[in-house]
């Protein structure tokens, strides 16, 4: 499918839709300026007007509708890792069913990149679900009533994506809000946020109200963190919040999980110089308004500095998670300043919870 032109909405008719590679931009669907595009697609609610889904992530539908199926698209390599559907600055996606097809897909599934709104959209099968980064300076995405399920990512908030060629730069701002979705049975975990990747002098502002966050992911069921590395490259002076409101977190072994400063594995082995890796000076919080947490093996764990490689993260990084009127009557938490202790010589790191 070519892009569509400026102010124009889309009105797709109930059945699949299959992109070609053979088309422009790879076969993506790349909105334009304005544009919305919409579905017949209505899900089942609960009480908070959350989707309704079973134990395997699938919803339940009252009207069926149209389904994005990109399984034949390049792999993302091929294309900087884009979305298979771009939401257009100032556009909407509405009800529309982005579907793995029969062969999957290594891709995001809906994502915005400058300013756009996603309604009660159902993503599964898709490398992520849903993204929200920038493309320039500033980004703003606004999710609402959907379902991302049985996705390797549910939903991931970022400033700047490594995958896409940049991970040296940074001081872009990006804004999100994500209100009564569900996001279950992701495979990594359900809600990522990340400040910088590589890239330093990122603000990253969430805030989420009334989700569901349930399944059990091999990593966090909720990750904050404030800037990790990629290979070389360290994140510094990154600051992420979270701002929770009537979220449920549940079935995970880590519910939440926030980070100040990160050291990941190296995707490559050897040769890069672990000062030029560490992140410093990144600040992440989160503050919880009545939080339910069950079924959780740890319902919240803190990492001033967190290393995956036994290596130093940085200095100076901080963690900060206040809690009020809590859902649930008793909450397992952990906090550490630095983690493993046995990695720093000396912890300047820090990490509350209260």
């Amino acid at each position: 499918m070519a892009a569509p032109r400026d102010d124009v909405t889309i009105h797709l008719a109930p059945g699949v839709f299959r992109l070609a590679p053979s088309q422009p931009f790879g076969g993506r669907l790349a909105l334009g300026a304005r544009t919305i595009l919409r579905s017949t697609l209505r899900m089942a609610v609960d009480g908070e007007g959350v989707p309704l889904v079973d134990e395997r992530g699938e919803p339940t539908l009252l009207e069926e509708g149209a389904k994005i199926d990109g399984s034949a698209l390049a792999p993302p390599d091929a294309f900087m890792g884009e979305g298979v559907i771009v939401v257009g600055d100032q556009g909407c996606v509405q009800r529309v069913w982005v579907d793995p097809g029969p062969g999957g897909s290594l891709r995001p599934g809906i994502e915005i990149t400058a300013r756009g709104t996603i309604e009660q959209a159902c993503v599964r099968g898709q490398r992520i679900g849903i993204r929200v980064r920038a493309a320039g300076e500033k980004a703003f995405g606004a999710i609402v009533g959907c379902l991302a399920a049985a996705n390797g990512v549910g939903i991931f908030i970022l400033s700047l994506d490594p995958d896409l060629g940049h991970p040296i730069g940074g001081r872009v701002a990006v804004e999100a809000v994500i209100h009564c979705s569900a996001c279950v049975h992701n495979a990594v975990m359900n809600l990522g946020i990340v400040g910088g990747i590589g890239s330093d002098g990122n603000r990253v502002d969430v805030e989420t109200s009334h989700n569901l966050f349930g399944g059990r992911p091999t990593g966090a069921n909720v990750r904050v963190a404030g800037g990790q590395n990629v290979l070389s490259t360290g994140g510094h002076h990154n600051r992420v919040t979270l701002r929770s409101v009537g979220d449920r977190i549940v079935g995970a072994a880590v519910g939440l999980q926030v980070e100040g400063g990160t050291l990941q594995l190296a995707s490559v082995s050897g040769g890069f110089p672990l000062v030029e890796r560490q992140s410093s000076h990144n600040q992440a919080a989160v503050e919880l308004t009545d939080a339910i947490f069950d079924r959780n093996d740890l319902d919240i764990a803190a990492y001033g500095a967190l290393s995956r490689t036994g290596e130093s993260v940085g200095d100076h990084n901080e963690v900060r998670v206040v809690m009020s009127r809590a859902g649930s009557s008793s909450l397992a938490i952990k906090a550490f300043d630095c983690f493993p202790e046995e990695s720093f010589a000396a912890c300047s790191n820090k990490a509350a919870v209260g």
